[in-house]
């Protein structure tokens, strides 16, 4: 039967559903970042090579947690305007109002509702077919390919994008726009105005001058950012 859970609660539950089972492993929160004690029992699992996927909702993805992520074998997808926290194995759901963000888990007044897939069959179904629709629509993040695996890192591309209308241009960090556009963004040059677009593969996503890039293409060309900025 469905239960009503504290923020004591929660964060106890939680990790019960991380270490137990050996299905499918699901987290859903749109902020990512974990504590020690999270993380362990989650290398733990990926030790034991069981199928784990966090969808998350915030661009600006925490360096530390995106290093972490790509030391493990643990599928991240970013799904723009997530807003549910949702966290489930074969046998469990919890549907919460907390984040996997150690703030959170520390400070926050929270509250939850646990279901049991034996004893709450048919609503246990319907937030699988959700949490399983968001992952599904997700962007899932590109691993690390062969050549940077050999200490090869991905060579920038020769062209890019227009942060603003997705025009190809040469590949800028200086000058990820095009003509016209850099115009316009010039008169106030404010580094931190949304874009559409990464300026190195095209894709829509909210980018600035700043960050102008995905965080796909941020993992995949990180290594030789420093150098062609």
């Amino acid at each position: 039967m469905a239960r009503f859970l504290n923020t004591e609660e929660i964060s106890s539950e939680l990790s019960r559903i991380i270490d137990s089972g050996d299905g499918r492993l699901l987290l859903i929160s749109p902020f990512l970042r974990l504590n020690r004690r999270l993380r362990e029992a989650l290398e733990l699992q990926d030790r034991k090579k069981r199928d784990i996927r966090i969808v998350y909702g915030k661009s600006d993805l925490h360096p530390e947690e995106s290093e972490w992520l790509a030391s493990t074998r643990i599928r991240p997808s970013f799904r723009e305007h997530l807003h549910a926290k949702c966290y489930m194995n074969e046998s469990r759901a919890l549907i919460t109002s907390m984040n996997l963000y150690e703030f959170s888990q520390q400070n926050n007044d929270e509250m939850g509702i646990l279901l049991d897939r034996g004893d709450d069959t048919e609503l246990y179904e319907a937030v699988k077919r959700e949490a399983e629709r968001i992952l599904e629509l997700s962007d899932e993040l590109e691993p690390v390919d062969e050549s940077e695996a050999n200490g090869e890192p991905s060579t920038l591309p020769e062209m890019g994008f227009c942060l603003r209308c997705a025009e190809k241009v040469p590949f800028s960090l200086e000058r990820p726009y095009c003509d016209k556009h850099y115009r316009s963004w010039a008169k106030f040059k404010n580094k931190d105005y949304e874009e559409n677009y990464c300026h190195a593969c095209g894709k829509d996503h909210k980018t600035s001058m700043a960050k102008p890039l995905c965080l796909k293409c941020y993992r995949k060309y990180r290594s030789k950012l420093s150098s062609a900025s």
